[in-house]
């Protein structure tokens, strides 16, 4: 009897011994996943299972639909039991966030439960070239909740420094004052409690622009000679700069500049403009501005500004006076005043009359030296401002004034009536002459030719009485007035007056 129970037992522990083991392993914790900042790749660490006879741990990309659920694709690799760290080599590069998770495998070949999946962070950056700001956005980590995320950043693939930090639930920043023409990297670190830290990808950005010319030259602002109100612009822009669009702006003296005429893809580095005025007697300043892709102004000309000439008149002189020119490349080197003349209806005479040094801004023009005693009723003027020689840019620039003309034939101005009956008003008559003279007659006739009245003193009056010292009878009298000017014009001029004796 008791052996045979001795018997069982042993029969009874071998069968129990030789059942398979069908309890699944503890599933292993995840304690992060993270992008390699060298290869680029996402790795995932995990803390081993609590099961004692886990052999090994298998991973699995997973799929997360729109609706949160998550769906393992088939196994990407399987290591050994004494694993905990697993880099995916099979993405040649990132596009996206990548979720991971991960099984224990016994001894029996039975696998554990999933891990909860854990996300990487994916970084993505936008510039606005506009407000020169980098704007870092990226995906929440996945698996914990971060305490904060870290930002680092390199620039011109320098060394990386810490940037900035925000708060776990902020996914985005931005940098500000970017600077063009570099490059730019950065990555994100989620930080939890403990210090444990999951890095996203890193993301670079070549920050670049057309190249703007280093200077723009306004070669010349110059009035129209046509006579039209049109100041004529043109610009010689640097043959090295990249851009194309530019910006014309515009001001009156003691007014600040305003745009007034855009030009979009320029072809070539020199082009020009007429600008309508109101009128080439006043002031106006110029420059022009390359326009970056934002259309804002970026490299500037020098200011353009035309000449105004201001011109009087007195005993057959001309004083002209006009402001300088601003502003050649190689300053202005003279000035060439041209004087105007008109002989007879059709006949125009145009001549350079004098050539001033570049400090010199007003010039008195002596019209007796003008030929000719039948010269018209006007003289007119305008100056050209010519570049120095040491200009470099573009070519010589010319600037010509507006034209201004001034009246060279005395005025006599006529009264027609009179009334010369001794109540001191209206008593005497005389031309009224804008200059005194150097010769000079004055003489009344009567209907029938008679000469009742005659002077050779400019400021003589007629009071009505003639040869005898008897008074002129009412009616009309002929007038003849020919005088000399101090220059040697001689002019005539003849009509009625009438005696009234009301």
């Amino acid at each position: 009897m008791r052996y045979g129970l001795i018997i069982w037992l042993i029969t009874v522990s071998l069968s129990l011994f030789s059942q398979e083991d069908i309890t699944p392993p503890v599933s292993p914790e995840i304690e992060r996943v993270r992008v390699d900042t060298v290869s680029g790749l996402p790795v995932i660490h995990w803390k081993a299972s609590s099961s004692d006879d886990v052999e090994k741990y298998t991973m699995f990309y997973i799929i997360i639909d729109n609706l949160g659920n998550w769906y393992p694709l088939p196994t990407l690799d399987t290591v050994d039991g004494e694993t905990r760290q697993y880099t995916y080599t099979g993405l040649s590069s990132l596009k996206d966030s990548v979720s991971l998770t991960l099984t224990a495998i016994d001894t029996a070949g039975e696998p554990s439960l999933f891990s909860d999946p854990h996300t990487t962070i994916f970084l993505t950056t936008e510039y606005d070239s506009c407000t020169k700001t980098m704007t870092l956005d990226w995906t929440p980590y996945v698996g914990w909740t971060p305490v904060r995320y870290e930002i680092y950043a390199s620039t011109d693939n320098g060394e990386w420094t810490y940037l900035a930090q925000v708060e776990g639930e902020v996914n985005t920043y931005d940098q500000h004052f970017i600077v063009e023409n570099h490059r730019y990297c950065y990555f994100i670190e989620a930080v939890r409690a403990g210090n444990v830290r999951s890095t996203s990808n890193i993301t670079c950005r070549e920050v670049s622009h057309a190249l703007h010319p280093q200077y723009i030259d306004l070669e010349y602002a110059s009035v129209d000679s046509s006579g039209a109100n049109l100041i004529n612009l043109a610009f010689f822009v640097d043959p090295s700069g990249e851009v194309d669009d530019f910006q014309l702006y515009r001001a009156r003296p003691g007014t600040p500049y305003a745009g007034m005429q855009s030009f979009m893809n320029v072809e070539g580095n020199q082009f020009g403009y007429a600008d309508e005025v109101v009128g080439t007697d006043r002031k106006f300043h110029y420059k022009l501005y390359s326009l970056d892709v934002c259309l804002n102004p970026v490299t500037a000309s020098n200011v353009g500004g035309n000449i105004v000439l201001n011109a009087s008149a007195k005993e057959l002189q001309s004083m002209l006076s006009w402001n300088a020119y601003e502003d050649f490349e190689a300053g202005t080197g003279n000035y060439h005043i041209y004087r105007i003349t008109h002989e007879g209806d059709n006949n125009q005479q145009e001549e350079l009359i004098e050539t001033l040094p570049a400090q010199d801004t007003n010039y008195t023009d002596e019209l007796g030296s003008v030929t000719g005693t039948t010269i018209g009723d006007d003289v007119c003027y305008y100056v050209i401002a010519e570049e120095g020689d040491g200009y470099s840019l573009g070519s010589k620039g010319y600037s010509r004034s507006n034209n201004v003309c001034v009246s060279v034939v005395p005025e006599i101005l006529m009264p027609n009536a009179f009334t010369p009956n001794g109540d001191a008003q209206n008593d005497y008559i005389k031309p009224v002459l804008t200059y005194i003279p150097r010769e000079y007659l004055f003489q009344v006739f009567d209907r029938w030719g008679a000469k009742v009245f005659e002077t050779r003193q400019h400021d003589a009056t007629w009071d009505g009485r003639i040869k005898g010292g008897a008074k002129a009878t009412e009616g009309v009298y002929v007038y003849f007035i020919r005088l000399t000017t101090t220059s040697g014009i001689e002019v005539e001029q003849k009509g009625l007056i009438t005696v009234i004796y009301p």
